[in-house]
């Protein structure tokens, strides 16, 4: 169940909980939520958090205790009204290996071998898209979108056979939806396929897929890291796809192959992980670049973002008044 802000009433009885004495991690047990789900609720209805007692040596050596008989630092956390990130932090200063999240926590379940072999259109897309939005922390991994665009979220999560859930993140006052998994080996396997950590400056066009997987690849990442813009000639767009400029350059040549023309323009600025690498665009702002670019990756997909599929199938209709 995901709090939503339009939720109000769901909402005001959380506050009234958490006024009344109430626990962060007992609301979360009750509304099967996570702890920082509340949190960021409850700050942004403006309600003061109580202040957290300090953990003391004696009570870090009772945490290490706890976690090497094998309770995990939710339920820990629980124990001493902590989250779990907090105990982590405390056990990591004493030298403790944290267990991979994915092994200990198996109230949620997924195919973390889902991208052992790219072998299909929903994994290249995918893959594609994970590219453009995803995110990866040590055995985490993450893709978070705009609420508008959750639809893909739930996509992906049927994909990978999971039931986890979809949370909310409220960030600049907008309401964001988030998917994580939890896994070693998947994050291994990401690694492996181009998707490391800070890896915007580091991607390039996988070589390891063939032609009908790389189209299916720059389908997903079109519609993570592209987008239109209304042109004043209604109803045509300008397309654009942004990524770092060697990204970038390795996507225009392979349209080039297929006779589909664009353009590439590289900022001024650098990567602040990389400082060798600049940000870059590809534009597509011909009638002819732009239903080519459409009619190639869209063509007998059966896996989209709704919101630029729908813009999309507009503008490939309006070929049909040319």
């Amino acid at each position: 169940m995901s709090l939503s802000c339009n939720n109000n009433e769901r909402n005001q009885e959380i506050i009234k909980l958490y006024e009344g004495g109430m626990r962060q991690f007992e609301l979360a047990k009750m509304f099967d939520l996570d702890d920082k789900t509340i949190q960021r609720m409850l700050i942004s209805h403006g309600i003061k958090l109580r202040p957290r007692r300090l953990i003391t040596p004696e009570m870090e050596q009772e945490f290490i205790k706890l976690y090497n008989e094998g309770k995990s630092l939710r339920i820990i956390g629980q124990m001493y009204d902590f989250g779990g990130n907090h105990i982590g932090k405390h056990l990591t200063k004493h030298g403790i290996n944290i267990r991979d999240q994915g092994y200990t926590s198996r109230r949620y379940n997924f195919n973390e071998h889902y991208f052992d072999c790219i072998d299909t259109e929903q994994k290249a897309y995918i893959l594609g898209f994970w590219y453009a939005d995803g995110s990866k922390t040590g055995s985490a991994a993450r893709i978070e979108l705009q609420a508008p665009d959750e639809d893909i979220l739930y996509k992906i999560n049927n994909a990978f056979s999971s039931n986890y859930l979809i949370t909310d993140n409220i960030k600049r006052g907008k309401l964001y939806k988030s998917l994580r998994f939890h896994s070693i080996h998947l994050s291994k396997r990401l690694d492996e396929l181009g998707c490391i950590e800070r890896k915007s400056a580091e991607i390039r066009l996988p070589t390891f897929l063939d032609s009908e997987l790389i189209r299916y690849f720059i389908h997903g990442y079109f519609e993570g890291d592209g987008g239109f813009t209304k042109s004043k000639f209604f109803p045509f767009y300008s397309l654009t796809l942004s990524g770092n400029e060697f990204f970038c350059q390795d996507i225009k040549k392979y349209l080039q192959t297929l006779d589909i023309p664009c353009r590439i323009s590289i900022q001024k600025g650098y990567y602040k992980h990389n400082s060798n690498v600049r940000y870059a665009s590809l534009t597509f702002c011909s009638k002819i670049s732009i239903f080519r670019f459409l009619e190639w990756v869209y063509k007998d997909c059966t896996i989209w973002l709704n919101r630029k599929y729908t813009i999309a199938q507009k503008i490939l209709e309006s070929k049909k008044d040319i």
